[in-house]
């Protein structure tokens, strides 16, 4: 019989950052440096685990700062700002949205069909699932570096804001894309021998950077996907075929969300036999079958949809009611709107390279008053509550 093998936690993300301390000592751009100080350095725990990959260079300085230094209170209440918020977001949405995808994926994988509606609703919220539940422990990182004195590189940048998929990777796991760009990308010679063979290192890079999220074949589909949709990017870039405005803007974003969150099946799916399943719901092949409740709701232009001869049965998966479609609408609307962790916290350099006018602006700014503690407390008090029903990060798999 094969042994199990037990993998230390977060193997891949400190394994990375130590790749990147020795290329780096190798490159010339560090000098070595005593087991203590490198020990303190490859496990700093605030970022351990899921990230962000950090650079020696951009928390150096920083530890050589602490030495004998008092520790400012304000470093203490805005870190746990930031994590209260990241713990808000893991526990009460992330984990609330899983309850609306779990379910779905899960028959998918046990080989039942779904219908239409239900294989597109689970895929929307395992999308917003994933988004909170990164952006958590992104949140969440930076807040228990802060509390130290330390500021991280940024992480996560409303990646679901992106126009483009090039953006997209500009603005998700920054470090990962930076550490394959830096590291993978570049030394297979870049872009540096024309378009041909930059496409063709943008595509090993990517099935690359998938395999590392699983040695499966959904993780390196899912990889290849990607890279296909960034060389389709920078071609239609090279061509210039259509004016910046509102409009095409609007059209960049809606198919940049499109293309993100179908991708986003394989990396969800147990195995290709489920995610072909769910593509099969969501393109129709099963059929254009309305729920029961939705054929209620929408009264005459219901019926119109059965006497066209449109199908009509009980939810599969899990019906979500008013609630589960207020619940993700409000995700997404919170995603769209709302100021991320970075731009809430501008003014207080939240991360390293971080300045205080970058960022959208926002009316929203956090500053350490009443009104604010306030509000910390009740979105602290509110995680901390739902801490029982919290599930692993879904990067804690990688």
């Amino acid at each position: 019989a094969t042994a199990d093998l037990v993998l230390p936690l977060a193997i891949s993300f400190y394994s990375f950052q130590q790749i990147a301390f020795l290329v780096d000592i190798q490159r010339g751009l560090l000098q070595p440096m005593g087991l203590l100080r490198y020990t303190l350095f490859v496990s700093f725990f605030p970022q351990l685990v899921a990230g962000p990959i950090v650079h020696y260079r951009e928390v150096g300085g920083q530890l050589d700062r602490l030495k004998g230094a008092p520790h400012p209170v304000l470093d203490l209440v805005v870190g746990t700002s930031m994590f209260a918020i990241g713990l808000f977001k893991k526990t009460v949405i992330a984990d609330g949205l899983a309850g609306y995808a779990d379910p779905a994926f899960a028959l998918a994988a046990a080989g039942h069909e779904l219908d239409f509606v239900a294989a597109w609703f689970a895929v929307l919220a395992y999308a917003l699932q994933i988004y909170f539940d990164f952006s958590a422990y992104s949140d969440m990182a930076l807040g228990l570096a802060r509390m130290c004195g330390i500021r991280l590189p940024p992480n996560f940048l409303s990646p679901y804001k992106a126009t483009s998929v090039i953006d997209f990777w500009r603005r998700w796991h920054i470090t990962l894309s930076r550490f394959l760009r830096d590291y993978i990308y570049i030394p297979l010679g870049g872009n540096r021998q024309g378009p041909a063979r930059a496409s063709v290192n943008l595509m090993l890079t990517m099935l690359i950077g998938g395999f590392w999220h699983g040695a499966g074949w959904n993780f390196i589909l899912w990889g290849g996907l990607h890279g296909a949709y960034l060389i389709v990017n920078r071609a239609w870039r090279r061509l210039r075929l259509m004016p910046a405005n509102g409009l095409t803007r609007g059209a960049s974003w809606a198919l940049t969300f499109l293309a993100v969150t179908v991708a986003w099946v394989l990396f969800r799916a147990s195995d290709l036999a489920a995610a072909n399943s769910i593509y099969k719901a969501m393109l129709g092949f099963n059929g254009i079958v309305l729920p029961t409740r939705h054929v209620e709701l929408l009264g005459v232009m219901g019926l119109w949809f059965q006497q066209l001869g449109g199908q009509v049965q009980e939810f599969v998966a899990v019906d979500p009611g008013l609630t589960g479609y207020l619940f993700v609408g409000a995700a997404l609307l919170l995603v769209l709107l709302a100021p991320n962790l970075l731009e809430l916290f501008r003014k207080y350099r939240p991360a390293v390279a971080w300045a205080q006018d970058a960022g959208r602006a926002s009316h929203l700014v956090w500053a350490p008053n009443i009104g604010w503690a306030v509000i910390i407390g009740v979105i602290l008090v509110m995680g901390l509550i739902f801490v029982q029903r919290a599930q692993p990060f879904i990067y804690f798999r990688f």
